[in-house]
């Protein structure tokens, strides 16, 4: 329908093809070996249900590890370094996370191709001294490691750049909108 919408007001004429671009290749930095801020996912002490607001082994929203307590989705975490930011999961998806790490490290230049051979779902927590300042007062903490040091140092990834076949969509023709 969205197609069709988009093709009769702007007379969108459009489609997918394979172009070779620079694109960033996840894969383990010393493999089969992952970092030790990530993990497969083990349900040890299971996730809380919706709603719930933690269990016995919640100590400041983590579980033992410093993984967060609750699962399924991103969570900004107390840094233990003024101006870093600190990022977790539990029980995420690990494709939600190899489709996410190129926004997390504001890598917008090329998108990121999973070759690590990971499936299921990972626990991991995740430190690193941003390029730019937190708040408006405070300065950025350049004693710390960049995105990808941190990426490589603490969850055993890294990022390598080559020229891959990716499909992309290419826009043949738009218009003004139509009126109504």
């Amino acid at each position: 329908m969205m197609q069709t919408l988009l093709a009769d007001r702007f007379k969108l004429a459009a489609r997918f093809e394979t172009q070779q671009i620079t694109v960033f290749e996840l894969v383990l930095a010393k493999p089969p070996q992952l970092g030790s801020q990530l993990r497969l996912h083990v349900d040890d002490p299971p996730c809380p249900a919706a709603g719930a607001s933690g269990s016995p082994a919640d100590v400041g929203g983590k579980v033992a590890g410093g993984f967060p307590i609750h699962c399924g989705a991103y969570m900004p975490m107390q840094s233990t370094v003024p101006g870093h930011q600190r990022l977790g999961a539990r029980n995420l998806p690990w494709a939600t996370f190899t489709d996410t790490v190129g926004l997390m490290g504001r890598l917008n230049d090329h998108p990121v191709v999973d070759r690590t051979g990971l499936t299921g779902t990972v626990d991991f927590v995740l430190e690193w001294a941003p390029g730019t300042p937190s708040t408006a007062d405070a300065p950025p903490d350049d004693a710390g490691p960049t995105f990808l040091e941190a990426l490589q140092d603490q969850l055993g990834l890294k990022l390598n750049t080559q020229v891959d076949p990716v499909e992309i969509l290419a826009i043949g023709h738009i218009e003004e909108p139509s009126a109504n």
